[in-house]
């Protein structure tokens, strides 16, 4: 089982099937009963709200799913408890976190390329609290009734999820992240988040160090903006990285 309860993955497939479960056709009589699943998750949802109470952290439930929130300026910030399906040996369903993140003026900055305007997004990033670790990982929570699994829970959520928030919280703690290199932060995301805090010089700054300075997206780059140049308007739903990238450029004159 692991630290408290806990499995770490690198495997995705290794973990898709410990989060999926047992299919109901496979699962046997069970000795005694299940896992009840719902006390399961109220209670390591209400020990988190606990636990992040200090890091103003407040909990919600978002379609009966316990969502622990917290705002700070356009920022809304997110830490979910999840559960999965029913573990063959222990009967108990695993727990995992996942954070969220918006900001609410990413909608302004992406309203010039997005079409249409009106769905630009203000998603920053999703991902498993796992993903915010070196290396990145999936983790999983088993209830066992040990009351150490809570605690490492809440450890694990401090350490690595309500760290990862406060840096978007401080703008130069948020820039030097971004320069640093922030788990779940794509090149994209990064030159938005830059331009959303007005700061233009430094969304410069990024493109040209990390974009045009690497030679082989430099020249896919390049060529994606000669085409923008010609467009009325620029769009990059569903296309590659280097377009995206040279449709906020072109938007915003960063070149």
């Amino acid at each position: 089982m692991g630290q408290a309860g806990r499995r770490v993955f690198w495997n995705s497939q290794e973990w898709a099937e410990a989060w999926e479960g047992t299919p109901a056709a496979r699962r046997p009589f069970w000795r005694g009963r299940p896992a009840n699943s719902a006390d399961e998750l109220g209670q390591a949802a209400h020990f988190l709200a606990g636990a992040l109470l200090a890091h103003r952290f407040r909990l919600f439930h978002h379609g009966g799913l316990p969502v622990l929130e917290r705002r700070y300026g356009p920022l809304v910030q997110e830490i979910l408890v999840r559960q999965g399906g029913i573990n063959l040996q222990s009967g108990h369903r695993p727990i995992r976190i996942d954070v969220h993140l918006s900001h609410q003026d990413l909608r302004a900055v992406r309203e010039r390329y997005w079409r249409p305007a009106s769905r630009a997004p203000v998603l920053v990033a999703s991902g498993d609290v796992g993903e915010l670790d070196l290396p990145p990982a999936k983790v999983l929570w088993f209830m066992d009734g040990d009351p150490q699994t809570l605690e490492d829970m809440a450890r694990t959520v401090r350490r690595l999820a309500v760290r990862w928030l406060d840096t978007f919280q401080e703008p130069n703690e948020l820039r030097s992240g971004l320069f640093g290199g922030l788990p779940l932060i794509d090149h994209q995301t990064a030159i938005e988040l830059l331009l959303a805090e007005s700061n233009h010089r430094e969304a410069r700054d990024y493109l040209r160090k990390f974009v045009t300075g690497d030679e082989k997206m430099a020249a896919r780059f390049w060529g994606e903006l000669d085409i923008l140049g010609q467009a009325r308007k620029p769009r990059f739903e569903d296309s590659t990285p280097e377009h995206r990238l040279a449709a906020i450029a072109h938007s915003y004159h960063l070149i």
